[in-house]
């Protein structure tokens, strides 16, 4: 089985099981702090994953479906440069990194009721070396909408 199928297959897994229980979890802190390790590599590697699908969706249907219609050589080039740059950014970018981070976003108690997605935006704005002070205010606005 290629590794390409093994992860879909863990994926379809997963979330057959996360439709299960949909109305009673909240992907919050609360719901962070309850995974494993390895449970918590799998999720973050599985938003990569989805990113990079997104983009491979993107890169066949402009340059691979639409070759020789009326489509511009600029745009084709943007969306390629934009699916090598994702692909470097994944591979500079530990999952362990990652993890880490969402686990300290989650260990503030004012962050538990905050959704996954934010703090995996946080995240990878550590990661990427964004200034503490810019990321505190970001917090803080996120704070603000869930509140």
């Amino acid at each position: 089985m290629t590794n390409r199928r093994m992860v879909l297959t863990a994926l379809i897994i997963l979330l057959s099981a996360t439709y299960a229980y949909a109305d009673e979890v909240r992907y919050d802190g609360d719901f962070w702090g309850q995974r494993n390790r390895a449970t918590k590599e799998l999720i973050v590697s599985a938003v990569f994953w989805g990113a990079e699908a997104g983009q491979d969706r993107v890169f066949a249907e402009v340059i691979l479906y639409r070759a020789g219609k009326s489509m511009k050589v600029e745009c084709a080039n943007a969306v390629s440069d934009v699916l090598k740059t994702l692909q470097a950014e994944r591979k500079a970018i530990r999952t362990g990194q990652v993890v880490d981070h969402m686990d300290k976003f989650y260990s503030e108690p004012k962050n538990k009721s905050l959704g996954l997605k934010w703090a995996f935006l946080v995240a990878m704005e550590q990661v990427k070396g964004t200034p503490d002070e810019e990321i505190r205010q970001f917090i803080e606005e996120i704070r603000k909408k869930a509140g």
